[in-house]
């Protein structure tokens, strides 16, 4: 069995283009913000975030480290080295911007190279959701339904703007990590005996 109130750490790599709301998304997550920022300030090169989630019907919390690398591509070669290391990733695309989604696709096959031979594990995000109401999405769900299945990511909808959706995409890696965590402990608990 697990310790009790054991703290495990998880490095994620936040990963998209410029402007799909990487930092608002970290920014009300990590910091309980109230309001939206509103103002855009792009990331210059990358900023960390680390935030503690409790594992729920557990002791347990995972420490986040969120690793938000800049979506200019001027910050290309900063991505791999930052990318090194992570357990999870958190692919995010704009859901009123078509492109930003084929983008997401590259990302995520940059990131794939850089942690090769690990697999990928983690969360595709889409983010604006509140433009389903003013018809504005151009992302078909389903064609993001069929990424996110072919690469076994989750799919979480957000919307910084009415902070709806904002914890779930980070709990749900929380979660996958620990759960994983778990699992190797059984595997080696087993292998010992």
């Amino acid at each position: 069995d697990q310790q009790p109130g054991a703290t495990l750490r998880c490095k994620v790599s936040v990963i998209g283009d410029a402007a799909v709301g990487k930092s608002s998304l970290l920014q009300l997550f990590c910091n309980k913000m109230v309001k939206f920022p509103k103002r855009y300030v792009m990331t210059n090169g990358l900023d960390l975030k680390v935030k503690m989630v409790r594992i729920p019907d557990s002791t347990s919390t995972v420490e986040l480290y969120l690793f938000d690398t800049g979506g200019h591509p001027a910050y290309d070669s900063l991505h791999k080295k930052c990318w090194a290391g992570s357990s999870m990733v958190m692919v995010v695309f704009d859901m009123a911007n078509q492109s930003s989604f084929e983008s997401a696709k590259k990302w995520l096959q940059e990131y794939q190279k850089a942690i090769f031979p690990l697999s990928v594990k983690g969360v595709v995000v889409g983010t604006k959701a509140d433009l389903k109401q003013s018809n504005s999405i151009m992302v078909n769900p389903n064609s993001v339904l069929d990424f996110a299945n072919e690469h076994k990511l989750r799919y979480f909808e957000t919307s910084a703007k009415e902070t709806q959706g904002i914890d779930d995409p980070f709990h749900f890696i929380a979660g996958s990590f620990y759960s994983s965590y778990v699992e190797e402990v059984k595997q080696i608990t087993n292998s010992d005996a």
